[in-house]
């Protein structure tokens, strides 16, 4: 089964925050961080590429190509990471974060759908094996449901229902 995810997205959200400090709008790293976690990322490189703009921001350097690159080799990481050249590509065509927030959101629909089939196959796989009966399979959903819709930014599963029905 092919997940879902937007690869496009996350490299538009990472090129993105690497031009944050050099369009003068730093900001933009702690409102993209606000709506996104590294394992969000579905690519694995796009993770630790994330995790190191936001280490590097934390320390207050200004996450750029350079240190980004000085970083993975200091750490022998810039082969995971697909290379120098693979990092050049994030800023290829990137000369805005204006929509920053919005391709993060992108992100993150995809990662909570992988969530939602994740919690879901594990529910299937359980009462299968016999691990769960009827109740708490549905127990364990709804308490993935609320986790997803709280990341998503919705209300209630309920209103979420009722919302969703309409």
């Amino acid at each position: 089964m092919k997940m879902p995810s937007n690869p496009k997205a996350e490299r538009a959200v990472l090129g993105a925050l690497l031009m944050a400090h050099a369009n003068g709008t730093p900001e933009t790293i702690d409102r993209v961080r606000a709506i996104l976690a590294p394992t969000d990322f579905y690519t694995t490189s796009h993770r630790l590429i994330y995790q190191t703009i936001l280490d590097l921001h934390a320390q207050g350097i200004a996450p750029d190509l350079v240190q980004l690159h000085d970083r993975f080799l200091q750490h022998g990481t810039l082969k995971d990471v697909g290379g120098l050249d693979a990092l050049n590509k994030l800023i290829d065509g990137t000369v805005t974060t204006a929509r920053a927030e919005q391709n993060a959101r992108i992100v993150l629909r995809h990662s909570l759908s992988r969530q939602a089939i994740d919690a879901a196959q594990k529910t299937i796989e359980g009462i299968n094996a016999g691990e769960l009966d009827p109740v708490d399979a549905a127990t364990a959903m709804a308490r993935a449901g609320r986790e997803i819709i709280g990341r998503s930014g919705g209300s209630s599963p309920e209103a979420e229902y009722e919302r969703w029905k309409a």
